[in-house]
């Protein structure tokens, strides 16, 4: 049977489509502008090789600049011809040569714009060793699919309810792997890939391989001509939607194994994956196509990188609990695959262990690397353990990239009087739902996470299976550790949406003069630790200051605020975020994780909870603007901890000063923990101090809090100041030139022209937005106790009564 795409059956899939899944318009109202970068393209290039790219978002007013997150990686504005002798060449806006440097490894790097509304969020470039091509405009029918040759990566982008063809030559028996990577890269397309030979056979089709980006390997049957169908799963398209697809013979790695190993050690495993070098013919396959296996030596780092996650790959959001780093087989071509360190000695899974009396013995503490091997593979393992013996039980799988539901049982084995084996039940964990969740960065996982307190000494049966089995291989590893309290920190801008506009969307951090801005950052806790963690910033210009805030024990998120000194010059750059606790009688320090939300949510997903992806990025970053200033700062109590006892109600001054704005103000504490309560207060026009009245119940806990007081200011909003000056400024610089009288007209007219569009752009327009006020500390004790002592009775005069006067 044929097998040829065709406009009908377009046309069949994009109605349907268009049911369910629209593109969500950037909100009109919420906040001041902020550099967002949406799109860079193409979305990578070559090592060693300049290569022209295009860059699309929202306030990318003044972009003079693209930071790399990778030195090595250097772009400069593409530049017009002069339009008179004198000057330099415009700019050419949102455009940029970016040059790849030879040494700088094949992989998925963070680029933001920097202009004058700040820096913006990260999108990611990725660095390959294959020749590059742009697609052509009219490769959207199947005749005139654009002809590109083997080992090359092509970029392009899907327009809506189209299809984009390539074509290729290859020989018979040649292993060619078609690789699209899109989710991978911040795009919207939920990739497909379609393979026919030229009597129009489809010899291959897939769809959500890696994440949702497809991976094809075909074996070509005969000499000829072979074409890819590349398009969205939903039809839709446009900007947005762009990809690299990447036709190649090379080596592809499918996974390492076993993919952890103890730190600071050098550790044999084995590569898994196709067309590697000197590899052999292994028994394990992925889609029914045969994997190859090559033995290696991993070394493993040691010291301060055993807390990190250090990978130029794809992570998303749910992979922050991991550490690791990159793993580079030296083959020319080949993938990044993440390596994890592990927590206790390794041991390797050995079949048959697919039946309770079969189950593999374990000495604990261990580390388990398996594999999920097949359709309901189940793994049965067996330890000893005293009375009151404590592990802690954490599986990664889907943490991992698999698209596993991995499922953990624990049972007690005994035997009765007459020797029969007696099982009971001691634990079951299936998906571990995590309350970590930010708005646009999703960390709920599959994966279970159980601690395990023996009850009995005794036998200990542990069954793993993967709900969402599959034929293809999916590994594994499973933590069975004495408990090691630590934590982690991801630091993620959140959109500060007003109270009326709820909007998750990629953001970053822009401190106006005098204003704040608030940066989220949550704690992931390990093992059970539960103490105090306080977060603070390091690497801040002069003139911003971040007053350090607590997460304290029974929370796991807290508000960081950034404060812009009057004063404050233009910066934009690279900052840390750090959080310290005492960990038993050491006090340690973990470098916080940077997160990003990728895009704004569909309509149809906006309520109740945005279901947005997002992913792990390389850097954490600040900016500071010197063209403009907020007409209002509000500020919560002192500098000082504030101290109440349990049970009593307190007064927290607040103070607003007005720069020209005298609107009312109602201000919120944002995220009152616990059993904290208080109402909002609302500062009356014109009035610049009230009190905070916040309820301290007595079953609060004990501890040390960090508050944030939000609230929301309609002012009037002079947009980009620093455009208007630049165009002044350009203007004056013409009217110095001497040139040919008709050309400088003529470049003088342009330059008017600039300056009133410039005006336009400056006029003061009504903006909500929202302020923050930097943290004060909140010191909860215990209440007094003590009963004051009566006043004894004045004395009393010879002959008068007692208290008589």
């Amino acid at each position: 049977m044929t097998h040829r795409i065709t406009r009908h059956r377009l046309v069949a899939r994009t109605l349907l489509s268009l049911a369910g899944w629209t593109l969500a318009a950037l909100p009109a109202f919420g906040q001041l502008p902020t550099a967002q970068l949406l799109s860079v393209f193409p979305a990578g290039g070559r090592q060693g090789a300049p290569v022209e790219v295009e860059i699309a978002g929202a306030d990318l007013e003044g972009v003079d600049r693209l930071d790399f997150s990778h030195p090595g990686i250097k772009a400069e504005p593409k530049r017009a011809a002069p339009i008179l002798a004198g000057l330099p060449g415009e700019a050419v806006p949102n455009r940029f040569v970016v040059s790849v440097a030879a040494d700088v490894p094949p992989g998925l790097y963070d680029v933001r714009a920097v202009g004058r509304f700040g820096i913006s969020n990260p999108r990611t470039f990725a660095v390959g060793r294959l020749a590059e091509l742009n697609e052509e405009a009219t490769n959207i029918s199947f005749d005139k699919a654009m002809t590109i040759a083997l080992e090359s990566i092509v970029n392009g982008r899907t327009g809506a309810g189209a299809i984009d063809y390539f074509r290729f030559a290859a020989r018979k028996g040649q292993r060619v792997l078609l690789e699209l990577w899109a989710e991978r890269l911040d795009s919207r397309l939920d990739g497909t890939l379609s393979l026919v030979d030229a009597a129009g056979r489809e010899l291959g089709h897939s769809r959500d391989a890696i994440d949702r980006d497809p991976l094809m390997d075909v074996e070509i049957p005969a000499d000829g001509q072979y074409t890819i169908a590349v398009y969205d799963m939903t039809y839709q398209g446009g900007s947005d939607f762009f990809y690299r697809l990447a036709v190649h013979t090379g080596p592809h790695v499918d996974f390492v194994f076993p993919p952890c190993g103890a730190p600071a050690s050098k550790a044999p495993a084995t590569v898994f994956g196709r067309n590697l070098p000197g590899g052999s013919p292994s028994a394990t396959g992925f889609d029914g196509r045969p994997l190859a296996q090559l033995p290696i030596t991993v070394d493993y780092p040691g010291g301060p990188h055993v807390a990190q996650l250090d990978f130029a790959g794809y992570l998303p959001s749910r992979s922050v609990w991991l550490d690791g780093f990159s793993f580079r087989w030296p083959a020319d071509g080949a993938n990044n695959y993440l390596l994890t360190y592990a927590a206790a000695p390794v041991v390797l899974e050995h079949e048959p262990n697919d039946k309770p009396e079969a189950a593999q013995r374990l000495t604990v503490p261990c580390e388990l690397a398996g594999w999920f091997a097949g359709v309901d593979d189940a793994d049965w393992l067996q330890f000893e353990a005293r009375s009151g013996q404590a592990f802690w039980f954490q599986l990664n799988c889907q943490h991992r990239g698999q698209p596993s539901d991995p499922y953990l049982l624990v049972q007690r084995v005994t035997r009765d009087a007459q020797g029969k084996e007696q099982v009971t039940d001691v634990g079951e964990v299936d998906d571990e739902p995590s309350s970590n969740t930010l708005p646009g960065f999703p960390v709920s996982s599959a994966d279970p996470v159980y601690r395990f307190a023996a009850p009995a000494d005794g036998t200990y049966r542990v069954l793993v299976r993967d709900l969402a089995s599959s034929t293809s291989p999916r590994p594994y590893t499973l933590a069975i550790r004495e408990p090691q309290p630590d934590f982690r920190l991801v630091a993620v801008p959140i959109y500060p949406s007003t109270a009326k506009a709820k909007t998750v969307k990629p953001w970053s951090l822009l401190v106006r003069r005098g204003g704040t801005v608030m940066l989220d950052v949550v704690a992931f806790r390990r093992d059970g630790f539960n103490g105090d963690i306080e977060v603070s910033a390091a690497g801040l210009p002069k003139g911003i200051t971040a007053r350090p805030v607590i997460i304290p024990s029974g929370q796991t998120a807290a508000n960081l605020v950034f404060e812009s000194a009057a004063d404050q010059p233009t910066w934009a750059g690279t900052i840390e975020v750090l959080g310290t606790a005492l960990l038993g009688q050491e006090k340690v320090t973990r470098k916080a994780r940077s997160g990003t939300a990728i895009w704004s949510p569909p309509a149809s997903q906006r309520k109740p909870t945005p279901l947005v992806s997002g992913r792990l990025a390389h850097t954490i970053v600040l900016a500071a603007t010197a063209d403009e200033s907020l007409p209002v700062k509000i500020e919560l109590g002192g500098r000082d901890a504030i101290e109440v006892a349990l049970g009593g109600k307190l007064q927290v001054p607040i103070k607003v000063t007005r720069s020209g704005y005298n609107d009312a103000l109602t201000l919120t504490i944002e995220g009152l923990p616990g059993k904290l309560k208080a109402k909002p207060l609302t500062i009356a026009a014109g009035k610049n101090e009230g009190q905070l009245v916040i309820d301290v119940p007595a079953g609060t806990v004990l501890g040390e809090y960090s508050l944030v007081l939000h609230g929301e200011a309609k002012i009037n909003y002079r947009r980009d100041e620093g455009g208007l000056r630049a165009a002044n400024e350009y203007k004056a610089r013409l009217d110095k030139l001497t040139a040919d009288p008709k050309a400088l007209t003529a470049a003088k007219a342009a330059a008017d022209k600039r300056v009133a569009a410039a005006m336009a752009a400056a006029k003061p327009k009504p903006e909500t937005v929202v302020l923050y006020s930097p943290p004060a500390r909140l010191k909860i004790t215990a209440a007094p106790v003590k009963t004051p002592a009566k006043t004894p009775p004045a004395a009393s005069a010879p002959g008068q009564k007692p208290g008589a006067k």
